[in-house]
């Protein structure tokens, strides 16, 4: 994907671009999750909140390390 840069050039996305603004969808998500587990009373909805809120949560872990395994790669590179 390309997109413009302030100054009007085309820059490319890269994958940690991507990557952040995964992590950053996927920490709204958690937040909001969260929200509704502190909300809600009944005993379906609370399970649900908490299924979710696990997920999520093993999501972001897995971008985590897949950013950290991206950014060990790039050091490598530039050595």
């Amino acid at each position: 994907m390309t997109e413009k840069s302030r100054y009007g050039e085309q820059k490319t996305k890269g994958p940690s671009d991507s990557l952040q603004e995964e992590l950053s969808r996927v920490n709204r998500e958690l937040r909001r999750a969260e929200e509704l587990f502190n909300a809600v009373t009944d005993d379906a909805l609370i399970e649900t909140c908490t299924y979710r809120i696990q997920t999520l949560m093993t999501y972001r872990a897995y971008l985590l390390r897949t950013a950290r395994q991206e950014t060990a790669a790039q050091a490598l590179v530039t050595l």
